[in-house]
This record gives C-alpha cells, structure tokens and sequence, in this order.
C-alpha cells in the first residue's frame, strides 16, 4: 500500500512539472510575439529572448530591453539578446539592458552605447 502511495505521489509530481511547462498550457518555444518596439522569441516556460526590433522602430535611437514582458497573461523574463537583433537599426545610439541578461551578447549592438542595470 506503501509503494502504491509513493508511486502515485510521484506521478501527481510528475504530472504538475509537465502541466506547468508544457505546450499546450504555456506558449511553447516557437511562439514569437511583439511587445513596444522590440520582437521577443519564446525560449523557455518563463523565458524569452530579444529577436527583432520592430520594422516601423528600425530607426529609432534609443531603445529599452525590459527584464519581463507579458504575452497572454504570462509574464516572461527577458533573458538574452539574439545575434543581430538589431542589425537594422542604423540610428540606434543606447540600448538599456536589464540585470535579468544572462548573456551580453555584444555583437547584437553595433557602435553602441550600452547601459546595463545591475
């Protein structure tokens, strides 16, 4: 009876672990979505990534990476900057990181000042 009650203890964990992250109940790791000026790409069950910057803010010069951003009703944490994220942006003179970066991919921001909180 023992055994019985440990292994279903370890399924309703299981099951909780899986349903709190899985596909079908959180965006999965494909799902892209726009917030202000920037593009953000999924990367984790409470993760994303910095992708893009929006077409129409390509020319803008100043610009401001949030630590969360919330798409669905799920709040993300912001936690990189993809390569040539942004590439486009030929104005851009300051980026604002957030402490939340857990890389500072440098390469993403060309000839620009960068002010990262921490």
């Amino acid at each position: 009876m023992k055994t019985i009650k440990r292994n279903l203890s370890i399924f309703a964990l299981v099951f909780i672990m899986v349903a709190t992250c899985s596909p079908s109940t959180q965006a999965d790791a494909a799902t892209k979505f726009t917030r202000g000026k920037l593009c953000y790409q999924v990367t984790g069950c409470n993760t994303v990534t910095v992708s893009d910057v929006c077409k129409k803010y390509e020319t803008t010069k100043n610009l401001t990476v949030p630590s969360t951003v919330t798409c669905n009703g799920k709040t993300y944490k912001v936690t990189k900057i993809s390569n040539n994220a942004f590439a486009d942006c030929d104005n851009l003179k300051t980026v604002k990181c957030p402490s939340t970066l857990s890389n500072r991919n440098y390469n993403c921001i060309r000839n620009v000042s960068i002010v990262c909180n921490r």
